[in-house]
């Protein structure tokens, strides 16, 4: 039979708070998308699309700092 290995130990839960730092990250992307979809003002999209640019480049820096995998597919808004 094969023995699974234990788990490694991750007293302060790094791993769940970075992954959580993450969706949170995915979350603005999409909202600031949907802000910029909505916005009818040249100037609003263009708050909008440095707001998402914004986050962007802080999921990049935080997926690099955590070594996370990056999932695109979470920061797409769905049209309907």
């Amino acid at each position: 039979m094969l023995a699974i290995p234990p788990p490694k130990p991750d007293p302060g839960h790094e791993g769940y708070q970075a992954t959580q730092k993450q969706r949170y990250l995915e979350r603005q992307i999409r909202a600031s998308k949907r802000m910029e979809a909505a916005a009818i003002d040249p100037r609003d999209i263009d708050t909008a699309k440095q707001r998402i640019r914004a986050y962007q480049a802080k999921l990049r820096d935080h997926i690099k700092q955590h070594d996370l995998p990056r999932r695109r597919h979470r920061e797409q808004i769905k049209m309907r």
